[in-house]
Parts: structure tokens; sequence; C-alpha cells
């Protein structure tokens, strides 16, 4: 698509986007392609500008991948007017989707593994963001993308992102993922606020619909501002609320399979979301933390198990019958466990990953071990000290020293001494 913008070092190729605040086009700076936005006229304003040029002295967050966030790089004048933008990467729109690539069936459900590791990704994105004492202020499925192969994450849309609490500008975010307190014009955008935000995503994400769509929402025939305002800010009732049932999921087509979807999950991971909105949205304090999703999601991923029929289910160390598959009844044949201390417990299978955050660790994971195949015994697998301790590990009074870097064959009834916790194997 022809455009006449003329910007001097840049070749502008094409228009790729336009949104509330202006236009995205991929461009080339010495052959680079990169991309570039700017703003509309009535959104170039001295607050803008100042926003861009703080996060462009400031460079992104120090993430696990830096390459999350899409950053601004450089501020770009338009000769002759007033509208001006930033450079910014040029996301391979070949590597990744969004939910509604999902929702519209373009992308076939990519399977819970890769949306549990999208999750785990975003929710260790903006915790690094917060920690660095910055709010994104505009969470939402529409500046998001993710590997359906990986799960790995883009961030975009950087230039709302503001210090929390302090920062200027007008975006307050998208409005079916705000908090009330933001909808209802009683507080600013800020980390408290992006946590409901996060959640509500995330919620979409596994579950596949909205968290306050349930009766209220299917019985509102003009949704207008005023409808939204009501639903997510002044009588937002989360639609599995245990102690409110008015607002329950109609028994219809487009909302059977969020049920579905909620019942596959274990009950500890439902109740984060619970909490997150019921007590959380009385109570900003007492909302989800993105510290404790990637926590949450870093242990459901070691309890997540395939079924002979293809179905993916959840070990559920509180539950004794849990047998049957929730797709077909058929019975699931669960491998041995790992059960770390009263922390978490995993599936003894091949690449599994056990770090920090499974011994209770708040902060950012480290690794601790990894499972393998035993080099000579079919099914037995070997757990992997990659920490820079030894470990014991035994049975009764008989132990033995596990050097860093060596492993011990994960057999029921041993138990392992490593990180001041005692792990245990059973069948």
């Amino acid at each position: 698509m022809k455009t006449t913008i003329h910007i001097p070092g840049l070749i502008i190729d094409r228009k790729i986007a336009e949104g509330g605040q202006g236009e995205v086009f991929a461009v080339r700076e010495n052959g680079k392609p990169l991309a570039l936005k700017l703003y509309f006229e009535k959104n170039a304003t001295p607050e803008q500008r100042q926003i861009i040029e703080e996060l462009i002295q400031s460079g992104h967050p120090k993430t696990r991948n830096p390459d999350s966030f899409i950053w601004p790089m450089k501020l770009v004048e338009l000769p002759g007017d007033k509208r001006f933008g930033y450079l910014m990467p040029l996301i391979d729109m070949r590597r990744y989707i969004t939910l509604a690539h999902i929702e519209s069936g373009r992308v076939r459900h990519p399977g819970y593994e890769t949306l549990i590791r999208y999750c785990c990704c975003l929710a260790e994105c903006f915790r690094d963001l917060h920690i660095e004492g910055y709010c994104y202020r505009d969470i939402s499925k529409y500046n998001v993308m993710f590997s359906p192969e990986t799960g790995d994450v883009v961030i975009c849309d950087n230039d709302n992102v503001v210090v929390n609490k302090h920062g200027p500008g007008q975006i307050s975010g998208t409005t079916q993922f705000m908090a009330p307190e933001v909808i209802l014009r009683k507080a600013r955008p800020s980390t408290a606020t992006d946590h409901h935000s996060l959640g509500i995503l995330l919620f979409m994400t596994l579950f596949g619909g909205n968290p306050f769509h349930g009766i209220m929402e299917h019985g509102i025939h003009i949704f207008d501002g005023n409808a939204a305002e009501y639903l997510y800010g002044h009588k937002p009732v989360f639609v599995f609320d245990p102690h409110d049932a008015s607002n329950r999921l109609p028994d219809l087509p487009g909302y059977r399979h969020v049920k579905t979807q909620w019942m596959i999950f274990p009950e500890d991971t439902r109740s984060l979301f619970i909490r997150a909105f019921t007590s959380g949205i009385r109570n900003p304090a007492d909302r989800v933390t993105d510290v404790e999703w990637v926590s949450a999601f870093t242990k459901l991923l070691g309890r997540r198990h395939v079924c002979s029929c293809g179905a993916e289910n959840f070990w559920e160390p509180a539950r004794k019958d849990q047998r049957r598959c929730w797709n077909k009844g058929c019975k699931v044949d669960y491998p041995g466990k790992l059960v770390i201390g009263d922390r978490s417990s995993v599936l003894i299978k091949s690449g599994q990953q056990i770090t920090s955050l499974h011994f209770g660790e708040k902060a950012a994971s480290k690794p601790v071990g990894e499972i393998v195949p035993h080099p000579s015994a079919a099914s037995t697998f070997i757990l992997r000290n990659t920490t820079g301790e030894s470990w014991l590990a035994g049975t009764g009074s008989k132990q033995v020293e596990v050097p860093a870097g060596k492993g011990i064959a994960l057999r029921p009834g041993i138990r392992i001494k490593a990180m001041q916790q005692e792990l245990a194997v059973y069948p």
C-alpha cells in the first residue's frame, strides 16, 4: 500500500495497522526492517512525547527474554507536521498469533501445554515490568501475541507504560479488561489494576470466555458504554463465584465450553481465579499477583499428563479419585510422582524441569534439577542435580551423596534432601 509520508533516513514499505492512537508502518532504516508508529495529530501531545522519551532513555525491562517487549527505540519527527512517532522492532507475524486467531478458528487450539507456557511467560514479563516500577495500563488480548509452538510472548503497544501511579497520559485501558475502580474513575491505573487486567487475560486464554460474561451479559440487548460500565464497573460478578449465583453461565452455545474447560483444571488453579474475581474485585490488595501466577503455572505444567485418547489431564495431589479422563471417561495412567516437601509435586516424566519455584521461592525462577531417562534401565528416570550443591538421597538410614551435575534414580520409596527440603518418590 502506497503512502505519501516521507521521513528522512527511512524507507516506508507499507502500512500494517491502525488503532485509536495512530498508524503503524513497516519501514527500513539503513536496510534494517523496523516498525514505525505515527500518532494522529490529536494524540501527538507533549505528554505522549514525554512518555516516549522516558521509555527510550530507560530501555526495555530486564527480562528473561529481552525480545518480549516491543519497546520504543527512537523518536521520529514528521517534517512540517505536528505529528511524531517512534521506531520499534518489527514483529515476525509468521511466528506469532493472538487469541483472536484461536477464537475465530483460523488457528486450531494449540493445547494446554502451550497456553500455560504462554500464561507463565506473560506473567513473568509483567512481573519484571512491575519490579522496575512501571505499570502497563492497557493489558488486553489486543496488545499481546504468542508463538503457538512454544508459548513465547511479544508485548506490543508499550508506548503507554508509565511509572506506577505517577506517569502522564490519558490511557486507562480497554474497558472489559479494566479494574472496576478505574472504570468508575475512583483510581488511576497502577500495578494493582494491572493485576486485575492480567487475571482477565489469563482467564480468557485458558477458558475461552470473559469471567463476567454470564446471565447478566447475555441479558443485555444493547451493549453500549453504559452497559459495559455497569457489567465491569458497578456490578462485576464472577461466573463461578461460589457465593453469588446471580451471573452463572447460561446453558447455551457460546457459554458451555467455558464451564467444560473450567472443570478440566485442578482446584488450586481455579481457586486463584476465584480469589482474583471475588475478594480481588472488592479489595485490590487481595488480587492475584504476577509473581503468584508464575509460580502457579510453573507447578501446573509439572502436573499435566496426556491420556491415551490424546486429552490433556492434570493430576491433583489432594484428590483420591482422579483416574477417569475428562474427555471420554477412559482410564488415565499417571506416571510416578515427585513430591517436594509440602510445597508442590510433579509427575515424573522426561524433560520435567525442577526450579526454585517448586521449593517455595517467590522471586525469579532458578534451575534446581531436571528429570531425564535412565541410560540403561527402561521406564526409569533420573533426577539430575543442576544446583551447585550436593544432595543426600537414599532409603531409610542408607544415604548416598548426589554431587552437582550427577543424578539419582527415581524409584518408589527413595527420599532426597535438597535445598533444605525432602523430596519423596511415589508410584
